[in-house]
Order: C-alpha cells, then structure tokens, then sequence
C-alpha cells in the first residue's frame, strides 16, 4: 500500500537529473566580504521600493543580517551535499538564472537588480540564484526526509495503528483531531456544501470535486492511508455517511520544524568549502526583450505561469505588499480543516517563494488583521481552531525573517467583525459590532486607547487608510452616519458627509487612490458607488456605463485605476465578472476573461 504522499515538485526532479558529480576547476575565487558587499546591494534595491520605508537602511538591514544571510545560503549548499548527496552546480544555477528572468512579473526590477550586481553573471547566480535554489531544495529535502522526521513518522503511525485496532475512538476529542460535517444539500435548495457552520465545513480540493479532502475512506469507521505533506502526518476516519451528509475525523501530526533543524545544524556546516559557480562564465547577464515579454504582463492580460513553490494551498489567511513582497500568513488549510502558523514570502522580479519562520509566531489561526507598516507586516486577532477569538498578534520583519509578540497590556478584546488599517503611524483596531477598540503603536510595542466613533453598532463595513487617518463606510445599519474618519493621531472622529454619497451598502469594496476613496458595488445597487474626498469632505458620483454589477467582489487600486474582479458561482451566467474603473475619464473598460484563473 502507498503509505505516504511524497511532494516532491517537477521543478526539484528537473534540477536534480542535470546535477554534475562534482566541481571543475575552472572556479572563480569570491570572498566572504564580496558577497557580503553584493548582499548589501541586492537589499539596497529591494529597499528603494519599499513601501513606507522609514528607517535609515543601515539600520533596517545592519551588517550582522547581510553577513548571515550570506553565510546561510553557502551553509544550505553544504548542506545539500552532505545530508542528500546533491552539490549545487553551475548547470543547476543557470538554469535558476533562466527560471527567474522566463517567470519575472517585474522584469524592470530584475532589470535593477542585475545592474546592481555590474550584470556579472557570476554573482547573480551566486548572489540571486543561490539563496533562491538553496533554500526550496534543502526545505523539500528537509520536509520528506524520514530520517529527520522519524518522531513524527513514527508517531502518526502508533496513532493510525490506534484508530485501526480501537484503542482510539474517533468520536473523541483530541489535540490532533479535528471534525468534518460534509452537506450535499444547501439551505436554498442549491448542491452544495450546505448551511453548516463555516468552521466545520470541509473546503474543496481538485481531487475531491464535491469539497472532501484527500484521503477520507469510502466507508464508516474505515481508517484512511497515511499521508503527509509538507508540514504534517495526516489520515482520516470516515465517521457516518447518510444520504445528504457525511462526518469524518482527521488527525494531523505535525513535523519537526526546519528552522529548529537548521539552528541544530548551521554551525557545523563549514561554508568555506563553497567556490563559485561553475562554468566560470565572465559575459555581461541581460535581459532580453524576449525574456521580459514572456515576463511582463501585456495590457488587459492574465498571466498564468508556474509561482514556483508556494505555500500550502489555503482560505481566511493574511496577506500584505512591502512594496517588493507579497507575504501571506496563516489561514485555514484547503484540503484539511486545520490552522497555519505558516507563510510565504513571494518576490515577483524573480518569480520566487521564501518560507517564512515560525520561530516566534503567533498561534494558527485564521482571519487575523494585517497591516504594513513600513518596515514590518503586523498580525492580530483571528480564530483558533475551536472557532474562538484571539487577542494575541505578532510583528514579522521580512528581511531578517523574525517574529516578535505583540503585547497584550490593553488590547482591544477578541471578538468578530473587527477592521483594521495602518494610519498615523500605529495599527488601528475597530470592532463595529461594539464600536470599541485600540491603538497598536508596533516601535514602542504598546496599545492606546480608541476614541468612542460617531458610528452605530454594524457589520460587512469597509475600510480605507489616507495615512494618517481610517475611513470607516457602510455596513448592515439602523441609523446615524453611514461612515467616519478616524484620525490616529488626535484619536478623533468626524462623520462623513452624506450628500451625494451612495446608500449604506453590504458586500461593497473601498479603495484609496491617495486622494480619494471609491465605493463600488455590493447590495443595494451592484453597479452603483461613489468618490469620497476627504479633503473636502464631498462626494462625486461614478458612471454606471459599461459597469459590472458586483457583490462580494475583490478590489484594487493599480496603474491609476480601480481593478474588481469576482468569479461567480457557475451556476450563474456569465461566469465571471470584472472591470477597470479610470477615475480620471470616469469611465469603465471590461476585463478580459482569457486564461482568467478559476
């Protein structure tokens, strides 16, 4: 029988079958101080773009980081051909070169990025291909490697063998157990998952057309195969099925930590041994036209190539832009119903995933806010596993790849239906329901009292940051003002006007233009919305020609203009919806539904 589920990805397999036994000669000699002077430049560049940045680069990334993560990078290549026989060539760095420049989405930032290293086709496969091909193949090493993960393996195994003989009962509570309720029939009479609670439904899979996760045997009481991903041991028991609904228990034993590993490890690697790629190859590294096109994304176009190595698939997580990074933390797992207090770290000019550490992470959960605030993502509140809210957070630097706890001395208190922006300075915390809530100042890690807002009790609001005040708009209300905007720096509200403004919405979007706010779609009135100017405290009304008519829809503002999109159920018609709004011309364009992901 198949006992485990290997994920070993295509690109690692490709990697790996063009590795060379061994080193030539022809090696180039670079130096500890090169590299780390070449590190100082790649983050020189990544910094210029950071957004909000609001330190002095030398101290947001002093020297001790740029020595480390450079001796990190030639420590996992040690690694890679100590522990699993696999030396890192120059084949295998080329061939990362050409993963990056075929897959950039920021093919003028790679463009920046190369300049910054003199285009020495040397140091951007030391310095850019390295750390990038190092750090996925020693973590995919790391995750199947049986020897390393022999507690765990052997754990899940005892209790797989429980549950097989009866020692454990399924229908008991346990740490490592969690219950899912499948329905095959909705509340509205539509197929589906039905009215369960979110909590306990099981989210859909491509292997599991109707929503249940891989490896739920057919029949009661049948215990399913041991399987594993990256982070954990996992099997299912298939609890009941009758017509219309099923319940099943899974169990899911996590894995030994790859940066517990690492800090056991690191120390005895000797990172001296490391020449520079092979070939020695002295031409000037460019970015071809033909390269950057198949990179950067034409107008009105989707773009659906390889991301690499992304994190496990997952719903209600956190995500944020650095400016360089799109971070994404926690959440609820896809084809499991357990929590993450994992993440990943993606950079589009190279077309890369980073892990992020867990060392020092807050707790798994999922629907926590999050903010940027110029030099760290912060996280807070959210759910646990049993459905209940936290009050507890953290702050993750992406550069040093570090969590720090939030303090919890006066802060605001874990409930539902709480927004969040970063404004003047600190995380603003705003519970609708109870109209309450606090200031997180992240530089001296402490919370402030929130003024009482002009505001009734209400939920589905939306929320905008100006810089140094919040907007706060619509929602399911009763009375009074239909938004607020909150000033983070004198703790003060004042009602937004409402002539001219739309009329109160639920499952509308807001976003800041930098000097604007615009409402579009949601119930009443999908294609309908406003322009909200602050300054003025007036509202502008949005053409209705040519627009989509959204509800529960997604938002940006990019390229001077708002970007909704939503996929609709399919049994609706038509399918998908979208459209670019241009404040400028007050006029739509559709959005093109080619290759659009589903």
């Amino acid at each position: 029988m198949n006992r485990y589920r290997k994920l070993l990805p295509p690109a690692l397999l490709l990697l790996l079958s063009t590795a060379a036994p061994g080193l030539s000669s022809a090696t180039r000699t670079l130096s500890l101080e090169e590299r780390i002077a070449a590190q100082e430049r790649i983050e020189r560049v990544y910094y210029s773009h950071q957004v909000g940045a609001n330190r002095p680069f030398e101290l947001a990334v002093p020297r001790p980081l740029l020595e480390r993560k450079v001796r990190d990078a030639l420590k996992r290549s040690v690694a890679l051909e100590v522990y699993w026989r696999s030396p890192i060539t120059g084949e295998m760095l080329d061939r990362e070169m050409a993963r990056m420049e075929s897959g950039s989405r920021m093919p003028e930032r790679l463009r920046e990025l190369y300049a910054a290293l003199g285009n020495d086709r040397t140091l951007i496969r030391e310095m850019l291909a390295r750390p990038a091909l190092t750090d996925r193949l020693i973590r995919s090493f790391f995750a199947s490697d049986h020897r390393i993960q022999a507690s765990a393996v052997e754990e899940a195994e005892e209790l797989r063998a429980r549950l097989v003989s009866g020692t454990v009962d399924p229908e008991a509570e346990s740490p490592e157990r969690r219950l899912l309720e499948e329905s095959h029939e909705r509340a509205d009479g539509y197929p589906g998952r039905g009215d369960l609670p979110l909590a306990d439904r099981a989210e859909s899979s491509s292997e599991a057309a109707s929503g249940w996760p891989v490896g739920v045997p057919g029949k009661p009481r049948e215990v399913g195969p041991l399987l594993e991903d990256r982070d954990a041991c996992f099997m299912s028991v298939l609890l009941d099925a009758t017509p219309g609904k099923r319940r099943a228990a899974q169990y899911r034993v996590a894995k030994r930590s790859f940066e517990a590993w690492w800090e056991e490890v690191r120390d005895g690697l000797d990172e001296s041994s490391v020449a520079a790629s092979w070939p020695f190859d002295s031409t000037s590294a460019e970015i071809t036209p033909a390269t950057s096109s198949s990179g950067c994304l034409f107008n009105d176009s989707w773009n659906n190539q390889s991301l690499g190595d992304p994190p496990l698939p997952r719903s209600n997580h956190a995500a944020v832009w650095t400016g360089s990074l799109m971070l994404v933390w926690g959440g609820k797992g896809d084809r499991d119903p357990f929590l993450f207090n994992t993440g990943g770290r993606y950079d589009p000019a190279t077309d890369t995933w980073s892990s992020m550490s867990t060392n020092g992470a807050p707790s798994p959960r999922q629907s926590p806010l999050a903010v940027w605030t110029g030099s760290r993502m912060v996280v807070w509140g959210g759910k646990d596993l049993a459905s209940n809210y936290t009050a507890t957070g953290g702050q993750y630097d992406p550069v040093a790849n570090t969590w720090s706890a939030t303090s919890a001395v006066s802060a605001p208190a874990a409930r539902a239906d709480s927004v969040g922006a970063w404004a003047g300075a600190r995380m603003v915390v705003w519970n609708s329901l109870l109209n309450a809530g606090a200031r997180y100042n992240p530089a001296l890690d402490v919370w402030e009292s929130l003024a009482a807002s002009p505001l009734d009790h209400r939920d589905a609001v939306s929320v905008v940051s100006t810089g140094d005040s919040m907007i706060v708009w619509g929602g399911n209300m009763q009375f009074g003002p239909v938004g607020a905007r909150y000033n983070a720096l004198s703790d003060s509200w004042s009602p937004t006007s409402g002539v001219g403004a739309p009329p109160p919405k639920t499952g509308h979007t807001a976003v800041w233009t930098g000097s604007e706010m615009i409402i579009w779609g949601g119930s009443p009135g999908g294609n309908t919305g406003g322009r909200y100017n602050p300054a003025t405290d007036s509202w502008a009304s949005i053409s209705s020609v040519d627009a989509p008519s959204l509800n529960g829809h997604s938002a940006v503002w990019v390229g001077g203009r708002m970007v909704a999109w939503r996929e609709n159920s399919p049994l609706f018609s038509p399918p998908l919806f979208g459209g670019r709004y241009d404040p400028s011309t007050d006029t739509w364009t559709s959005i093109s539904t080619l290759n659009a992901p589903a």
